[in-house]
């Protein structure tokens, strides 16, 4: 069986441990987040999660699309097995930045669908920090959703500068 493809990893430091009424193992860290392990899968994790002790969550996605804890590392291996890691990375030519680059180009439903989300996140972003208006969300995620499909022929900056002439940038307190 291939060894499963951790999603994501989460070092925290162990506050409180509880089981409810299930027999499930519910935890949170120090700063406050709940966690729970499934009775079924308890067995592996008593012995790394202990109050006061700090370890790393490594997630996988079940077959339902759920993410659940697939191990917990102690502090003290972490630090063992921490070593420095180069990645390349390959700067682009002039500046710019490649759109419709992913890991998701076998199935265009899936980038198209990533692709959206991506820039409606990216949008909602800027209306968070005040940076656009929230009535503009749509109008900006548009524009993001065109660059990332590679629509635009000019640089970031340019389709940038463009829309903020057409459209404004207002100043939100």
């Amino acid at each position: 069986m291939p060894e499963p493809v951790i999603v994501r990893s989460v070092d925290i430091v162990v506050d409180k441990v509880d089981y409810n009424s299930y027999g499930d193992m519910v935890f949170t860290d120090t700063e406050g987040n709940e966690r729970k392990v499934g009775a079924k899968r308890l067995s592996y994790f008593k012995n790394e999660i202990i109050p006061d002790k700090a370890v790393r969550l490594n997630y996988i996605m079940s077959s339902f699309g759920k993410e659940y804890i697939y191990n917990a590392i102690p502090a003290e291996q972490l630090i063992k097995a921490k070593e420095p890691v180069v990645k390349s990375t390959e700067i682009p030519k002039e500046g710019k930045i490649i759109p419709n680059v992913g890991k998701y180009k076998a199935d265009p439903a899936k980038t198209e669908s990533i692709e959206r989300q991506t820039s409606l996140k990216s949008a909602v972003e800027l209306a968070v920090a005040k940076i656009i208006e929230v009535d503009s969300i749509l109008s900006w995620a548009t524009v993001f959703d065109m660059y990332l499909r590679g629509d635009f022929g000019e640089s970031e900056s340019e389709i940038i500068a463009k829309y903020i002439a057409k459209y404004g940038r207002k100043e939100v307190k």
